[in-house]
């Protein structure tokens, strides 16, 4: 068992990008982008992934638990990190956080491998498609989902002036 992503939580790029974003977002009414919005993905990506080899024991290609537990919450953890970099100078989120996971990964000892797929799914979860889609489960889907599902707009005090289309907020209690 590795859980490698936990020394995420402790690199000091990560960090001081978190506390960037808290300073950034300290008075937003809407959606924040905290460690508990971090974590919530992380968790709703990786139940969804239990349900999935639950009734496909080959789902994800067969790949171990323990290693796509490690991606999942790399990825988690590092998919809204660049949110800093866009209130500072509008670089997109997900091309800042892409840059800066690559950074952190390798100080945390990810191998390759792992930094390509991690950095694809932060790319990936604002829509843009890298990787190619397959005919079984697809972790990209399960984790823009989940990065939706963790949004709580059906209770939110400023869904009146959200800027998201109605049909893309999350009404409902899932997972």
């Amino acid at each position: 068992m590795s859980d490698r992503y936990q020394k995420i939580l402790t690199d000091p790029l990560f960090l001081s990008e978190l506390e960037k974003i808290r300073f950034y977002e300290k008075e937003r009414i809407y959606c924040g982008h905290d460690i508990h919005h971090l974590l919530d993905v992380a968790r709703v990506t990786y139940i969804s992934v239990l349900e999935q080899r639950q009734t496909d024991p080959l789902a994800f290609g067969g790949q171990d638990l323990y290693e796509l537990k490690d991606i999942i919450y790399a990825a988690a953890l590092l998919h809204d990190i660049g949110r800093g970099r866009e209130y500072e100078d509008q670089t997109p989120h997900h091309e800042a956080s892409s840059a800066l996971a690559s950074r952190i990964l390798t100080a945390c000892g990810f191998p390759a491998e792992q930094i390509h797929q991690i950095r694809a799914l932060i790319l990936e979860h604002r829509g843009q498609r890298i990787t190619p889609a397959t005919n079984g489960p697809d972790l990209t889907q399960l984790f823009k989902e989940a990065d939706k599902t963790c949004r709580l707009c059906f209770i939110c005090p400023a869904a009146d002036s959200c800027k998201w289309d109605e049909s893309t907020k999350n009404q409902t209690v899932r997972r």
